[in-house]
């Protein structure tokens, strides 16, 4: 039986709600991500705004292409698609505390490496959250593509990549300063100043807000008040 068969079967013993599988595929753990199951309203909604399934399928093959940090795809169809594991998204070790201060540091300082590796190629993830991020011990990847156009993106889509992953970073850690300051360094590390420099006069447009975000610190809610060390963090002088 091919790799596509057997996948095939393995889903049939699935709940269908379940989307994101993981099974052993040739004695290798792997994760099959299907088509969004169309139960009620809501899930028509995402079909509808987002472009699914075939398109990430298609950002992993030029990704793959272009050895970027991605998972391997393996094995795919119109139905679903099987990727190599990536280890663990990176709040889950933030939430385990399985890490210590110096080793978040050093875990966020790959990532922002592996993104500007990224954007190195003209390419954004398009949404880089922090649970599309894996870290195996040895490597991070980028998953979950759905939103990916496909192709070469502009500077403003790399700004908005590093935005929302600082966001993310700082969501994640009341106090993340440390680790992103590590994640900047990774990505101005990676040959990535000039660029970096180049985002930073995207971002500055954004600048206006910091006064009224200040302002809402007491009453916003946590996704509000941590935009803020996110933008100054974007804004500061790396030079």
């Amino acid at each position: 039986m091919n790799q596509l068969e057997q996948v095939k079967q393995f889903l049939e013993t699935q709940p269908a709600n379940h989307r994101v599988v993981e099974m052993i595929l040739d004695e290798k753990k792997v994760w099959v991500k299907r088509k969004q199951p169309l139960e009620n309203w809501r899930d028509y909604y995402k079909v509808i705004v987002t472009p699914g399934l075939k398109r990430e399928i298609k950002a992993l093959q030029l990704l793959n292409r272009q050895q970027l940090p991605v998972p391997k795809l393996i094995v795919y169809c119109d139905e679903f698609f099987a990727s190599e594991d990536s280890g663990q998204a990176l709040p889950r070790y933030l939430d385990e505390n399985s890490l210590d201060l110096t080793q978040r540091e050093r875990v966020f300082y790959q990532a922002g490496y592996a993104l500007a590796q990224m954007h190195q190629q003209g390419f954004a993830h398009g949404r880089p959250a922090l649970r599309d991020i894996c870290w195996d011990e040895h490597k991070i990847t980028f998953i979950d593509f759905e939103m990916h156009s496909g192709k070469p993106c502009s500077a403003w889509d790399q700004s908005i990549d590093l935005l929302i992953f600082l966001h993310g970073l700082y969501y994640s850690l009341e106090d993340g300063a440390p680790e992103a300051n590590a994640a900047i360094q990774g990505y101005i590390d990676n040959q990535g100043y000039t660029r970096f420099t180049k985002l930073q006069k995207k971002v500055a447009h954004f600048a206006w807000v910091l006064p009224l975000l200040d302002k809402l610190k007491g009453i916003a809610g946590r996704d509000l008040r941590q935009a803020t060390p996110a933008l100054k963090l974007m804004l500061k002088n790396w030079s």
